[in-house]
């Protein structure tokens, strides 16, 4: 993992909420909770690997991510000083799970090289996408309509169920995440809205593992990567209390 990436994500975490705190006046603090579905577009698969104690690469074509719920929490502030934008902190979880399926697989290795028909076995895939977000809002008596954009980290991890790739064991992994999205929030009360959105999320893990080489007698492990994107709609509601 290479730490240097991360940093100017790390330092926007760890700055933003004092941004709109140490703004002038007070900031109309938030904290949302929400949940609601996902769906992800589908995705090449890059697998590289060994086949017969020799470097190998396989991609899939066009694998179905899953759909599924997504839940999370949000904390922010409204910039009194300014009170058409806000800075939060968003943290949404969804799973990008790849069921077994069969795929148009393109193969370079000693073993094989050229196109034939295979699957990838069961991956469970679970995210963790944490962002800073810049949201601007046109404030309305009860209707407030609003988008955000930021970037962030994407914690992922991936499990081979399936066995097909041959993966001895799972892996975490965190690399860099983008999210951008709008939404429309109903003013219950003063201190309570209600708010539905849609979100935009993108990120690249690239995983990192062991693989069993099937083609050597006996078999042996290889030093193995899966890599793929991961970009996924999502469609949430929720409630916004306010401080």
């Amino acid at each position: 993992m290479n730490l240097k990436k991360y940093a100017i994500p790390l330092f926007l975490l760890n700055i933003a909420p004092t941004a709109a705190v140490q703004a002038e006046g007070d900031p109309l603090v938030f904290a949302d909770v929400f949940g609601g579905y996902s769906w992800s577009q589908k995705q090449e698969l890059d697998f590289t690997t060994a086949r017969a104690g020799a470097p190998a690469s396989l991609s899939f074509d066009d694998r179905d991510l899953s759909s599924g719920p997504v839940y999370g929490g949000r904390f922010g502030a409204w910039l009194m000083t300014h009170p058409s934008a806000g800075i939060a902190i968003d943290v949404t979880r969804f799973d990008s799970d790849i069921d077994n399926q069969t795929a148009t697989i393109n193969e370079q290795s000693a073993v094989f090289t050229g196109t034939r028909v295979g699957g990838t076995g069961d991956l469970r895939i679970a995210n963790v996408v944490a962002t800073i977000d810049l949201i601007l809002r046109h404030k309305g008596e009860r209707f407030t309509p609003y988008m955000m954009a930021g970037p962030g980290l994407m914690f992922t991890s991936i499990d081979d169920d399936g066995g097909v790739l041959g993966l001895q064991d799972d892996d975490h992994e965190m690399t860099f995440a983008f999210k951008a999205g709008a939404g429309i929030s109903y003013k219950v009360n003063d201190t309570m809205h209600l708010f539905t959105e849609y979100r935009y999320l993108h990120g690249s893990p690239e995983y990192e593992m062991k693989a069993t080489d099937a083609f050597t007698v006996p078999a042996s492990t290889a030093n193995s990567s899966v890599k793929l994107d991961i970009d996924t709609h999502v469609i949430v509601g929720g409630m916004s209390i306010r401080f």
